[in-house]
């Protein structure tokens, strides 16, 4: 063996460990970025799917009831529904999300913890809670579960979202 050789296999050691490194460190990069984006893509789905099932239930006679149950990632806790520009009326314990409320005029579906999507606020027509619930937050285990009705309010046909 040369005497330069035997210097020189330390260092090929190292830059092998630290290749395999980065290796490592930017695979689990792309692996969390792959389940943020199925998680977003999840919940593009459940507004989607929401959006229909309301959809389905306003050409429903007024008084039709009908179980919701959608699938939606699991790192959403709660969904809140409101009826955008009335006064709030349910306890809002978070005065950020409390702001949000009294400031939109338009969005009426809320995603909680609001800092685990880009978009956590979807506007689906037609929808909206009873006056003395607003806004009306539902707990989610990757589902949510809830009872939609068609009902006639000021002249108009909505479809209203409650608990089971």
């Amino acid at each position: 063996m040369k005497k330069g050789s035997i210097l020189a296999q330390p260092f090929v050691m190292i830059m092998a460990l630290v290749v395999m490194g980065l290796v490592i460190l930017f695979g689990i990069r792309a692996v969390l970025q792959i389940k943020s984006t199925a998680d977003t893509t999840e919940l593009v789905k459940f507004a989607i799917n929401l959006e229909n099932q309301v959809e389905l239930m306003y050409n429903y006679n007024a008084g039709s009831v009908k179980d919701l149950s959608l699938n939606m990632p699991a790192v959403i806790e709660k969904i809140c529904f409101s009826n955008p520009g009335e006064p709030v009326t349910s306890r809002v314990d978070d005065g950020f999300f409390k702001r949000i409320l009294e400031a939109d005029k338009t969005n009426n579906v809320f995603i909680h913890p609001l800092r685990n999507f880009k978009k956590f606020d979807y506007k689906i027509d037609n929808l909206r809670v009873k006056s003395d619930e607003n806004p009306l937050c539902i707990e989610t285990n990757g589902r949510l579960n809830g009872v939609m009705e068609t009902i006639v309010y000021d002249n108009k046909i909505f479809v209203e979202i409650r608990r089971t």
